[in-house]
């Protein structure tokens, strides 16, 4: 599972300003996930310039589009045919942990 410093400290803050305005244990935790969701999205500029792996990024068209993407060694986006982007992404983020699989 791919969780961040950032993520954590995120959702435990969340998880206790949630349980201060004394909601139940079921809304803090929903709370606290859903901002650890939000801190994952890292500004567009901090990418890894020529990064090994491809990442998430989030892609303002119309409704805001996900695509993997890499960050080549020239600055330029590149999509999943490693073309360039013609719209620039905004926002990016680790690929997601894929699911285990089913038992």
């Amino acid at each position: 599972m791919n969780i961040t410093q950032p993520q954590i400290e995120t959702a435990e803050a969340e998880f206790r300003n949630v349980s201060a305005l004394g909601k139940g244990l079921t809304e803090c935790i929903k709370a606290a996930l859903a901002a650890a969701e939000r801190a994952a999205w890292q500004p567009i500029e901090t990418a890894e310039i020529g990064g090994k792996y491809r990442v998430l990024v989030s892609v303002p068209i119309k409704r805001h589009r996900l695509v993997l993407a890499i960050l080549s060694r020239d600055g330029i986006w590149l999509d999943e045919q490693l073309k360039p982007m013609t719209y620039p992404p905004t926002h990016w983020r680790p690929r997601p942990a894929p699911p285990e699989p089913a038992p």
